[in-house]
């Protein structure tokens, strides 16, 4: 017997290994390559800042200093797989090949972890041994394995083939068995090249030819579930319909449901048949099965069945034995110290408690936060250590035989809510058999379905049961997070509603979907994407619902949605809804589509589709674009020279040039000729975008046209344009001389301001009129002298336009000329006083002090007297003080008033002086005045000056004085002061 089981067992074997064979042969023609043997495409760099470089068909890494690890690694994750590449290390080296790796945000800070293939250049001679990088450390290294360790060849190319199939890892070197590993922590992850952290800049890695053959392919696998409900204490009808949701939105499983007899009835019908389904997930706790559903169940179990116990489930069958064995520990159906221990978790570790007692608690529900204590397991994966789960149950006090029992995460159970005090297991799995059970306390109804958290171990954990490892490896972008509560309130049931959809049908679903997107991270955009394609592909999709959808895809839409797209371009109804989507899409896969149907499409779908490819500025289109200029279509031919306009590149300005285009489309030509230049220059293509603008700006077009054209050329050419710009300004179209003057403002430079400035001579009139204000909006100063020399010498226009822009372009050498100004008549005089008071500058001040003072005629210096007034300038009070006392009564009363403007209490014993030098009555009442003034502006004045002058004044200049004490007294002296004897007498 025993030798007919061997015989038996060798045969199945050996049909294994030709069912593996036969797989790989026909898989032979699946190679693709990883690296294109030019680029770095499909590759981003984590962790370190070691240098990858491409050079002869390699990709080239090298170490730099004081940094950390460096790694190479695949956009795109695989799962099972068969590797093979060749590389160069330089001798003294360290690196590594990483598969089924990892990097996530909550681990590590991105840390990538994860299986390594060894490339090990030291005497050691462990190349091809598996390293777990971050992570445990060796798993398999070549201690025991002499011919592997001479394998590999150190200053030579070396060809690695690297095996990943389920949870066997194997590797050879140069065509030698190297490692043989079966270990289940990680299913999937991304491929990447390391570059060791090291000591020593300079060190090279090479790797060539690589390429792969993914064995899991494009479509997932797909696992039965079975749910069992019928009978429980919490609201089974509620809650199976959201679990089945849940498992069927992975897309790797197909649920089908058992619902048992209502409590009381005869349950001897009950008999699910458990050895269809690759898990199990129990949402039941009620009567007893059948002994031989029982002892089915047992058998499948044993025999490598998977589990999920979902919350209550635990509450069942407190008095089945094996049952209990299977969950691990239970709450409530009579369980206490006789059951098994209670789990909780110590000091870092699993700790039993045997206190005698019934086993399960829970206080009221509340938001609860749950704390990861496995990292690493398949479910608990990249997930933030901890994470809040929503208002729930914390089960407390369960209990059970625990045997083979691994817990993954925990909860504490607080005492304000009624909780232990203690961190109670949440998570974990227990080993049957052969049979692996994934139990989750949380999730009492509904509600808590919603929250992420659950979501994604529920997910997960179904899938580990099923298979003993998991290929959900992503963390969803809208996870929990440690003090956040994230639920999931859109379901894929609700996607699925989208197909039905119809104009005037409530949009309360959509609504719900928008709001998603709009608050979800595009990280987690695929997995929506993924929902919309669903409800987009669907038989019975509407209308409308296709064109929501296609809506949807322009924010959320990458190179998954192309291929269902690209088959709408062609129909009618559906092809303008499809393209817009394609437009706005991110992915050169998008503009592909665009392109590959111009070939195909009617002239009245190509419209839009050429308008489309413009959008996306799409150089690679330009070919195809430019066959349809000359179409008789005259709408298409239209659409294309739009849309070469709006690629712009010098590629689609030469299909505009070579173009014969009709009359009636010459401006749209010229418009889209322009637009092309614009992008170029902003490309930085100035030359051939000034031969654009050139050929534009010729009389022969419109001057709207032609302004366009000198617009841009004048940001092309700078400084050179000044000639062209010129010509503009004396050209006879007001509208030219305007947008001349335009161009001046914006063009950089100092040299241009005098470029332009040396011209102010040889224009005419309104052209001269022009440039000043250009000049003065460019605020040179520079400009100022040739300004200058309009303001004196210019026709009357021209002179006032001069003289108003010498208000910001003057300098200290242009005040004499201004002040001289302030003389004349009417609208100059007023523009010269009004510059010479808006006028900045060093030394301006103090040219305006020196005409005060100097012997300019007297009309002359009472208007910058005005003006130092204006301008606020107490720099002029000592200035003022003295011509206070000049021989030129006009120039005396000017003073006399810029004194009581500006004087502060300390220039009043001076201006007391003066005032008692006064020889005129009209001197001394102004004097008077300004000291009035003076006092007038200030918060606390001393009158006491003013009042000894009265006490000395003479009879004769007794009335001013008494009028200045009295406008001091009103002005300053407190009501309670006592009075002056002098002032009394008065």
């Amino acid at each position: 017997m025993k030798s007919r089981l061997t015989i038996l067992t060798l045969s199945v074997l050996a049909c294994s290994l030709l069912a593996t064979s036969a797989a790989l042969s026909a898989d032979s023609d699946k190679w693709e390559n990883l690296f294109d043997g030019k680029t770095l495409s499909g590759f981003v760099q984590r962790n370190g800042k070691a240098k990858y470089d491409v050079a002869d068909g390699a990709i080239v890494g090298t170490t730099v200093l004081n940094t950390s690890n460096s790694f190479l690694c695949t956009e795109k994750m695989y799962a099972d797989f068969i590797l093979e590449l060749e590389l160069f290390a330089d001798p003294g080296i360290n690196s590594g090949i990483q598969i089924r790796s990892h990097s996530y945000p909550n681990y590590n800070n991105g840390r990538v972890h994860g299986y390594q293939v060894e490339i090990d250049t030291s005497d050691r001679a462990w190349s091809g041994g598996i390293y777990d990088e971050a992570r445990r450390g060796w798993l398999n290294d070549l201690k025991d394995n002499p011919r592997a360790r001479k394998a590999f060849k150190n200053g030579q190319w070396n060809k690695y083939r690297i095996e990943a199939i389920q949870n066997r890892i194997r590797t050879w070197v140069n065509g030698v068995p190297a490692a043989d590993l079966t270990d289940d922590m990680t299913a999937k992850g991304f491929i990447a090249l390391q570059v060791h952290a090291s000591d020593k800049a300079g060190q090279n890695i090479k790797w060539r030819n690589i390429r792969i053959i993914d064995l899991t392919g494009p479509s997932k696998p797909h696992f039965k579930a079975l749910i069992l409900d019928g009978q429980n204490n919490h609201d089974w009808k509620g809650t199976t319909p959201p679990l089945k949701a849940l498992l069927e939105d992975t897309g790797i499983f197909t649920v089908d449901v058992a619902t048992s007899p209502p409590s009381g009835q005869p349950m001897d019908s009950y008999r699910p048949d458990f050895k269809k389904y690759d898990v199990i997930v129990s949402n039941y706790n009620g009567d007893q099965w059948p002994e031989q559903t029982k002892k089915e169940f047992v058998e499948y179990m044993k025999n490598g069945g998977g589990l999920v116990v979902y919350h209550a489930a635990d509450n069942a069958f407190g008095d089945w034995p094996e049952y209990n064995e299977m969950i691990g520990i239970g709450g409530w159906g009579g369980r206490n110290e006789k059951s098994g221990p209670m789990v909780r978790w110590k000091d870092g570790k699993v700790a039993f408690d045997n206190s005698p007692g019934a086993g399960g608690t829970h206080g009221p529900q509340h938001e609860f936060q749950i704390i990861n204590r496995d990292r690493h397991h398949p479910i608990t994966a990249g997930l933030p250590e901890k994470w809040m789960h929503a208002s729930d149950e914390l089960y407390s006090k369960l209990r059970g035989p625990a045997k083979n029992m691994h817990v993954l995460s925990t909860a504490y159970a607080a005492p304000d809510k009624g909780g232990t005090g203690e961190h109670e297991p949440m998570l974990f799995t227990i080993r049957y058999g052969k049979g692996r059970i994934f139990h989750t306390a949380i999730g009492h109804a509904a509600e808590q379905l919603k929250s992420v958290g659950f979501i994604v171990t529920f997910q997960r954990g179904a899938e580990w049961a099923a298979a003993g490892r998991v290929t959900q490896v992503e963390v969803p972008a809208d996870m929990s997070t440690a003090d956040r509560v994230s639920l999931r309130t859109v379901t894929a049931a609700m996607y699925r509603e989208i197909a039905d959809y119809d104009f005037g049908k409530s949009r309360k679903t959509l609504a719900a979907i928008e709001e998603q997107i709009r608050n979800t991270d595009p990280a987690g955009f695929p997995a929506i994407e993924k929902r919309l394609l669903e409800a987009l592909n669907a038989p019975n999709a509407s209308f409308a619902a296709k064109q929501y959808v296609c809506h949807l895809l322009r924010r959320v839409g990458s190179a998954a949605s192309v291929p269902s797209l690209e088959k709408m371009l062609a129909d009618k109804e559906l092809s303008h809804m499809a393209r817009l989507a394609l437009q706005h899409m991110d992915s050169p896969e998008a503009a592909d589509a665009l392109r590959n149907a111009l070939d195909t499409l009617p002239a009245d779908l190509k419209i839009g589709v050429v308008g489309s490819l413009g959008q996306r500025a799409d150089d690679k289109a330009v070919p195809q674009i430019a066959k349809l200029l000359s179409s008789s279509e005259k709408d298409l031919a239209a659409a294309a020279v739009t849309a070469l306009g709006r690629i712009g590149t010098t590629q689609a300005a030469k299909a505009l040039d070579n173009a014969r285009i009709p009359d009636s489309l010459r401006d749209l030509k010229d418009n889209s000729h322009l637009m092309c230049a614009d992008k170029m220059l902003a490309a930085g293509d100035e030359k051939d975008a000034a031969k654009i603008y050139r050929e534009i700006a010729a009389p022969k077009n419109s001057t709207i046209l032609r302004i366009a054209a000198y617009n841009g050329l004048a940001r092309a050419e700078k400084e050179k344009a000044v000639p062209t710009v010129l010509a503009l300004l004396k050209d006879s179209d007001i509208r030219l001389q305007q947008a001349a003057g335009k161009l001046i403002v914006d063009m950089p430079g100092g040299e241009t301001t005098k470029a332009f400035a040396k011209q102010l001579a040889s224009l005419k009139g309104n052209a001269q009129i022009v440039l000043l204000a250009a000049l003065e909006a460019r605020a040179d100063k520079a400009a100022a002298p040739y300004v200058a020399d309009l303001a004196e010498n210019a026709e009357p226009d021209v002179k006032l336009a001069a003289v108003r822009a010498l208000a910001v372009l003057a300098d200290r050498r242009n005040v004499e000329l201004l002040a001289k100004l302030t003389a004349e008549k009417g609208d100059l005089a007023k523009a010269a006083a009004d510059s010479l008071t808006r006028a900045t500058g060093p030394g301006l001040t103090k040219a305006l002090l020196d005409i005060a003072k100097g012997s300019a005629d007297a009309d002359v210096r009472v208007n910058v007297i005005r003006i130092l007034i204006d301008r606020r300038e107490d720099q002029a009070l000592p200035v003022m003080l003295t011509t206070a006392r000049d021989k030129d009564s006009s120039v005396r009363q000017a003073s006399f008033k810029a004194l009581g403007t500006l004087a502060s209490q300390k220039e009043v014993p001076v201006m007391v002086a003066a005032l008692l030098d006064a020889s005129s009555s009209a001197d001394k009442a102004a004097i008077g005045r300004a000291i009035s003034a003076v006092f007038a502006r200030i918060a606390a004045p001393d009158p006491a000056a003013v009042i000894a002058a009265l006490d000395k004044a003479g009879s004769e200049n007794r009335p001013q004085w008494q009028t200045c004490s009295l406008s001091s007294r009103k002005t300053a002296t407190p009501s309670n002061a006592p009075s002056h004897s002098g002032a009394t007498s008065a």
